[in-house]
């Protein structure tokens, strides 16, 4: 059985040195820019280089995070950081951006890329295309389940990948990598690693009655406040303000069965908690898989419900760290609603036990502790009594009185003194009150023992084996041989002065083997000492520890540079990022730049750009490989619609409607609006039968027209939804349907492509922020624009990318209406006690609970619509209100962009019709703006 490594979390200095004496075998760590945790104190430049160097004495690998969305103007400034990590030595770089994966393959071939969760691969297709674009490692979603995972892990290490899961921490409400909500909502993205964490704040349901909806929907904008009138605001019940809070990841108790599926990496989220958190976290699941390792390797079956590996004071302490409450998550927990912690959304602490009295008089509190508890609380510990309605926090400032009952040693009661209260606030302590330990300063002890005390430190060793010699001359002569990083790691020093010939004490080999045999505070075991010495010679016995010292020394050094790459290497990277700066800089300063390949692509005399500087496998030419599609002959010709459909020139302004409506797809045959391109998303259901019918419909219906059906696909697309979709393709492919689709899931576009010739358009969630990601996506046919980025973004962007060569190049489409998606969830949003209470209300209101809309309120005026688009829970959240640009379009045209779309779902006709005219008359007829449009 295999022990998989343990990946520990670390915002500062102080942080990694604790994390790897706790037992961490890697860490993950970010700089001040560029990391998904902007508000961690995270590293500066040479406390990266500090931290690398010493994680590397001590076999520690470093993962450094470079995991947010890359803007246009930002590709030069993230490449050279990138560049100065290779030369560091850093073990691996974690992206979430495919654009800097591409950057990494072509200006630093030897860089290790490991993909980010939030990358969000969750198939075996999007392994592949991992695979194919050098990515050596991806972090799994925390959505998937074992078998899921399992098939992931056997797939990726056939093809010599590695796989990493979370198993402590924090999750999500969101698919990482898949959430606007901050964004959308207060300018702070997530994709940018400023997440506001709305997902923890107070919300409730709302519901209406989809006919009134219908009716209404019309008025738009100005009718919000009627609109909301008539929406139903559902209460919590018990509490539960916090609707979209998950609990935290922890799969301590089930070690075992993640060492059965064989992943490479089990990762712990928490960059921004205290050292305690990393201290306590990695030093119990370090405990805990050296006793899975050393068990009895001869035990033929493992009783899996005694599980001797599990230490209850651990699980306790694990607790005492930080929890919301701890869940097995997707991955092995059947019950969905066991994810979500919806009473408080902050740290819990570890219940132990319920108030049996107060006594006003004295201010004791007599609590009667849980009989299996293991952390008594002392003198300096945080306690929280909770009741119903209030809360009361303290610290212990009196040493508690602990007493147990002589007939049963289990049952035991504490007594606290509560004084320094707040006179202001009058809370009562009732009896039956629950009684959490909020804060242990114990913690604080084991962690300030774990940095200073090198028994209670956990790491791996280095071992040594050490030779000593006399020459010929009377010198002594030292060698060292390690291994470390799997190479084999050798130093040899020569003593400055020759040794002499003793008069009366020789040096004995004891005597030298004792001073060679010390360590001090080095990372090394000395496993072996060979000394071939006759022992006749003198010494003084700081003239041998200074051999051994400076021995010592060089093995360090040759140990950190062990992980930085060679010269050749580095001149070879050196090279490539010269040119690649010179060529972002000329195109970031062209202005009208027609000739984007010419004067940035094809650099001078360079025509075996591969060859000279990336030497990737089976890669000839670098303008071939990257910017000239196989038998890619014209855009036109690629994108002509199957289904009768009209031919969509590069050259016009074209408009898009995304629709899950058949009823309305009929209705806008008569409409004045041209559409170009019909999204089509369809209503889930369990029913292959129903998708079938559902296209063969949408066909029909538009027959004759100039718009191309095309099917756009869940976002979500794990291994069951995924096989039952492309099944539905070949069913199609069998009936001699061909059509069209979206999709954002890497890799599944490939392989549509060719094994059905359909066009794959990319949907937003692929998050393409800049240049590079366009040309690492190029074989998509059209590639939806972020919805993130600015009106600035934008224009350094149109600025230097190829909209006038788009026969080669993806189209790009950009929306410009319509609810974006703010949350993509596999989460439970809505309680089963919740949803019996709404169907009262709506039975009570004479409203069909079949028959509504649900929203998610802040408690104020936003009403964020709630969409289910799928089979297992998964939802999408829209934000609040739609994005609209009618009155930027003038602008956005003068950028190039010349492919608009409008996100019709879910609305009503009349809506779908008013809103598709202003945007065709603001595309087509050059409008400044609309005067019947009111912003």
């Amino acid at each position: 059985m295999k022990i998989p490594e343990l990946l520990a979390p670390v915002g500062s200095m102080e942080h990694l040195k604790i994390a790897i004496f706790a037992g961490a075998s890697s860490v993950y760590l970010a700089g001040k820019k560029f990391g998904a945790r902007h508000y961690a104190e995270n590293l500066t430049s040479s406390e990266i280089k500090e931290a690398v160097d010493f994680a590397h004495l001590y076999n520690v690998k470093v993962y450094v995070t470079v995991n947010i969305l890359i803007k246009e103007k930002e590709i030069a400034e993230v490449t050279e950081y990138l560049a100065e990590l290779y030369k560091i030595g850093v073990d691996a770089v974690l992206i979430q951006d495919t654009g800097l994966v591409r950057i990494i393959n072509n200006v630093l071939p030897k860089l290790v890329i490991h993909g980010s969760t939030q990358m969000n691969i969750q198939n075996i297709e999007g392994l592949k295309w991992a695979k194919k674009h050098g990515i050596k490692r991806v972090v799994l979603p925390r959505e998937l389940n074992i078998s899921e995972v399992k098939e992931m892990v056997e797939f990726a290490h056939e093809n010599q990948m590695e796989i990493e899961i979370f198993v402590h921490g924090a999750i999500c409400y969101s698919y990482s990598g898949r959430c606007l909500f901050s964004s959308m909502n207060g300018d702070r993205s997530g994709n940018r690693g400023t997440c506001a964490q709305p997902c923890r704040q107070k919300y409730q349901i709302a519901i209406e009655d989809k006919s009134r909806y219908d009716k209404k929907e019309v008025d738009s904008k100005k009718e919000n406040q009627k609109n909301n009138a008539s929406k139903i605001i559902i209460p919590n019940q018990n509490n539960e303000n916090h609707i979209l809070s998950t609990k935290d990841l922890s799969l301590y108790n089930d070690l075992e069965k993640l060492l059965e599926l064989n992943v490479d990496s089990l990762k712990i989220e928490g960059r921004m908690r205290n050292k305690e958190y990393v201290s306590t976290v990695v030093n119990s699941y370090r405990q805990a898989l050296n006793k899975l390792k050393y068990s009895n390797k001869n035990e033929k079956k493992r009783n899996t419900k005694n599980k001797k590996y599990v230490n209850p004071k651990d699980i306790e302490n694990l607790k005492l760290a930080f929890n919301r409450g701890f869940t097995r998550g997707h991955l092995l927990n059947d019950d969905i609603e066991n994810i979500m912690s919806r009473k408080k959304p902050g740290h819990i602490g570890l219940f132990i036990g319920k108030v049996k009295d107060f006594n006003k008089k004295t201010n004791e509190i007599l609590i009667e502790l849980n009989p299996n508890l293991k952390n008594i609380p002392e003198k300096g510990d945080g306690i929280l009594i909770e009741n119903k309605n209030d809360k009361y926090g303290l610290e212990i400032s009196v040493n508690p009185n602990l007493k147990k009952d002589p007939k049963n040693p289990k049952k035991r009661t504490l007594t606290i003194k509560k004084i320094r209260e707040n006179k202001k606030i009058n809370i009562e302590i009732a009896n039956g009150s629950n009684v959490y330990l909020t804060k242990r300063r114990k913690i604080t002890q084991d962690t300030e023992s774990i940095l200073n005390n090198k028994s209670k430190q956990s790491f791996r060793k280095s071992i040594i084996s050490l030779k000593f010699s006399i020459d010929s001359e009377n010198y002594p002569i030292l060698k060292g041989t390690l291994l470390t990083n799997g190479e084999k790691i050798e130093a040899i020093v020569k003593g400055k002065n020759s040794w002499e010939i003793a008069k009366n004490k020789p040096i004995t080999k004891e005597q030298l083997k004792k001073q060679l045999l010390k360590i001090g505070d080095l990372p090394f075991y000395i496993e072996n000492v060979e000394i071939k010495y006759n022992e006749n010679l003198f010494s003084p016995i700081s003239k041998i520890n200074e051999l051994r010292r400076e021995l010592f020394r060089k093995l360090k050094i040759n140990i950190v540079n062990s992980y930085k790459p060679n010269e050749d290497d580095l001149k070879i990277s050196k090279k490539n990022l010269k040119k690649f700066i010179k060529y972002i800089e000329n195109n970031h300063n062209l202005k009208n730049n027609n000739k984007y390949i010419e004067n940035n692509h094809n650099l001078k005399n360079n025509n075996k750009y591969d060859e000279n500087n990336h030497n990737l496998k089976n890669n000839n030419k670098y303008i071939e490989n990257n910017h000239n599609l196989k038998n890619n002959n014209r855009y036109i010709e690629k994108n002509n619609n199957d289904n009768g459909n009209h031919d969509n020139t590069i050259n016009k302004h074209s408009l898009s409607i995304y629709l899950n409506d058949l009823e309305v797809l009929r209705n806008i045959n008569s409409t004045e609006t041209n559409y170009s391109r019909v999204y089509l998303e369809i209503p889930p259901r369990d029913d292959t039968s129903h998708y079938i019918n559902f296209i063969k419909e949408a066909i029909a219906i538009s027959k004759d027209q100039d718009y191309e059906i095309v099917w756009k696909w869940p976002d979500i697309g794990h291994k069951d939804i995924k096989e039952r979709l492309i099944k539905i393709v070949g069913i199609l492919k069998k009936l001699n349907i061909k059509i069209n689709i979206m999709t954002s899931l890497l890799g599944v576009n490939s392989y549509l492509k060719e094994n059905y010739g359909v066009s794959v358009y990319g949907s937003y969630p692929l998050n393409v922020y800049n240049i590079e990601t366009i040309l690492n996506l190029q074989d998509f046919d059209l590639l939806t624009l972020s919805p993130e980025l600015s009106k600035i973004d934008l224009e350094i962007l149109t600025n230097s990318y190829p909209l006038s060569m788009c026969n080669t190049f993806p189209n790009l489409e950009l929306i410009v209406f319509g609810h974006i998606e703010s949350s993509i969830s596999r989460n439970a949003l809505i309680s089963k006690k919740q949803e019996k209470f709404i169907r009262k209300i709506a039975t009570d209101s004479n409203i069909d609970y079949e028959n509504i809309n649900i929203y998610l309120n802040d408690f104020k005026d936003k009403y964020y619509p709630v969409k289910n688009i799928g089979d297992e829970n998964e939802i999408i959240i829209l934000n609040h209100q739609p994005l609209s640009l009618i009155n930027d379009i003038p602008n956005i045209k003068s950028m190039g962009i010349k492919n608009f779309a409008i996100d019709m779902r879910w609305k009503p006709m009349e809506y779908v019709e008013k809103i598709g005219k202003l945007y065709s008359k603001a595309i087509f007829n050059n409008n400044e703006k609309d005067e019947n449009y009111k912003e």
